[in-house]
Parts: structure tokens; sequence; C-alpha cells
């Protein structure tokens, strides 16, 4: 049966390793965070549909005095830190000529003094 490994980026054939087939288009999916230390995990879809779903992630937006407005771990779960808009980047580990952007709003945060 088949099984595979996010991790690796790579497919088990009773016991071989195979390769991933490169990542031929990338999707990225969330919602806007509208309450106060509200996350958001951002999904990821790949054709073909075996292919390494494993992504760098990246977020970018800051506010106009330059704080930031969210950040982003390697397993694609976006914290606020502020109010604003925020592009989060997504580009594959597999084929990193393939990229995506999501866009989200973040509401409802209370400034840290």
């Amino acid at each position: 049966s088949w099984s595979e490994s996010f991790s690796f980026g790579v497919l088990r054939l009773q016991g071989q390793i195979v390769a991933s087939p490169e990542v031929a288009t990338l999707a990225i999916s969330g919602s806007d965070i509208t309450a106060p230390l509200e996350s958001s995990q951002m999904g990821v879809t790949v054709t073909p549909l075996d292919a390494s779903k494993e992504l760098d992630w990246s977020i970018e937006g800051s506010t106009n005095a330059g704080a930031a407005i969210a950040t982003i771990d390697q397993l694609g779960v976006v914290r606020p830190l502020n109010n604003g808009t925020v592009t989060v980047i997504g580009v594959s580990k597999r084929t990193p000529s393939i990229s995506a952007t999501k866009i989200l709003q973040i509401n409802g945060q209370v400034p840290v003094a």
C-alpha cells in the first residue's frame, strides 16, 4: 500500500523509496482573523495530488508605523500581532519555482502599549 512522508517529500511503495512528483500547481487557503489572539491554519492544495505539500512559509505586511501584523510558523499557522492586511507566501520545498499567496485581513487585535 502507498504511504506518504511529508517530512522527506517521498513516497514509499512496498519498502522502496520513490521521489514524489514535481509540484505542478499550488494553492493556499485560510481564514481571516477577527478575534484577539485567534490563529489561522493555512491549507495547501497541490497537483498532482501525490506531490509533497511541504512548504517554506513567509508573511509580508506591516502597519503604517512599521510594526509587524502577524507571524507564521513552518506549519503554516498565522498568529496576529496587530490589525492590518498580510500576504501569506508558500513556496514548494519539492519544486521551489512554484509558489502561491493568500491575502488575510487581521482585525480585532488590541494593541500592546
